[in-house]
């Protein structure tokens, strides 16, 4: 049995990893097709990324706003921790992210998505990352991208 949860284990850090390499591609695709129905995706903060989304439509409405804004986005995952058994698991994922924006300054911020899964399927993702320097950057951001100051995407 422990060597079958070391395995699955093994198996989530690596699937975690791969999104964020698709993310970094600027492709949400494997992120959104291995969410359950009801999934929770959530941002801290008061900004046009924040908020909580809790249909299908609305995350991955969230990620294309995401990738407007940050077109060349990528990210750094320094660690995975995955705990628990198939049917109740968390994964946390400690990331850095930078990207070029159309202010041609560099953006970078760090943070961890902490993960919620159940039998394979994404049930929550709660993203903590400086919220303060997003919202700031957001602000500025939002003399060239309207988007930047948009309300929440938010179901």
């Amino acid at each position: 049995m422990k060597k079958a949860n070391l395995m699955y284990k093994k198996i989530v850090s690596g699937r975690v990893q791969q999104v964020f390499e698709e993310l970094s591609k600027g492709d949400s695709a494997l992120l959104l097709s291995g969410m359950s129905d009801d999934a929770v995706h959530v941002v801290d903060g008061d900004h046009a990324l924040s908020g909580t989304r809790s249909n299908p439509e609305d995350i991955a409405a969230w990620y294309a706003r995401l990738f407007t804004l940050f077109p060349d986005l990528s990210f750094v995952v320094h660690d995975v921790i995955v705990k628990g058994l198939p049917s109740r698991t968390t994964a946390i994922a400690v990331w850095e992210d930078s990207s070029t924006t159309s202010l041609s300054e560099q953006y970078k911020n760090s943070g961890v998505n902490v993960i919620e899964l159940s039998w394979g399927k994404v049930q929550s993702v709660h993203i903590y990352t400086d919220t303060q320097h997003m919202a700031g950057y957001l602000q500025k951001l939002g003399s060239l991208e309207p988007e930047a100051l948009a309300e929440p995407i938010i179901s």
